[in-house]
């Protein structure tokens, strides 16, 4: 039974109980975890080059990413979608909302694809296509038009204009993912 009469008692019975009790459980556990701690240490020197390695393949995974430009007027909400999906196949993508804009990118980015909504106002689809294709340094980035009709002119203009495919909104993902990764194979060979 312990008989503390002041607060100062009180502090050096914890600190006691802290020195005597605690302190020597921890001291256990600590000297109980050195082989563990030891272990762990060596492993991770051992595998070091493997993940210097890695680090270094997604560094060189992410400066590779395809840059995908998407031309498109339409609602956030279909903007996200596509993002959603093209973003989880790995592509860095870049947004304009209108044909004036993607013009304007094009100063500062070089996209690996152009994926063009064919019915915008202002410049439309095919024109800003016409006069992407104009410029020499983009005159052989592919152009995939996205269009919500699938009638034959608007196919038709599209190619007409520049573009290598088409696909129809509302985009359907394994359609959408595999246009997208052949566009860039055609890219790749030429």
């Amino acid at each position: 039974m312990l008989d503390i009469t002041s607060v100062n008692g009180l502090d050096r019975e914890i600190d006691r109980i802290k020195r005597e009790k605690i302190g020597q459980r921890f001291h256990l556990v600590n000297a109980s975890m050195a082989p563990v701690t030891q272990w762990a240490n060596q492993l991770s020197q051992e595998f070091q080059p493997h993940f210097d390695a890695v680090r270094s393949l997604k560094a060189m995974a992410d400066r590779t990413r395809p840059t995908v430009l998407v031309v498109d007027d339409d609602d956030d909400f279909q903007c996200k979608m596509l993002g959603k999906i093209l973003e989880a196949e790995n592509y860095h993508l870049v947004f304009a909302a209108g044909g004036v804009e993607a013009l304007s990118i094009l100063h500062k980015i070089r996209p690996d694809l152009i994926l063009m909504d064919a019915m915008m106002p202002g410049m439309d689809g095919m024109e800003t296509t016409r006069r992407l294709k104009a410029i020499p340094q983009f005159a052989n980035v592919p152009v995939v038009m996205a269009t919500g009709k699938s009638v034959g002119n608007v196919v038709t203009d599209s190619l007409k204009a520049g573009a290598i495919d088409f696909v129809v909104k509302p985009f359907d993902r394994e359609i959408l993912i595999g246009k997208v990764a052949r566009a860039l194979c055609t890219t790749i060979k030429s």
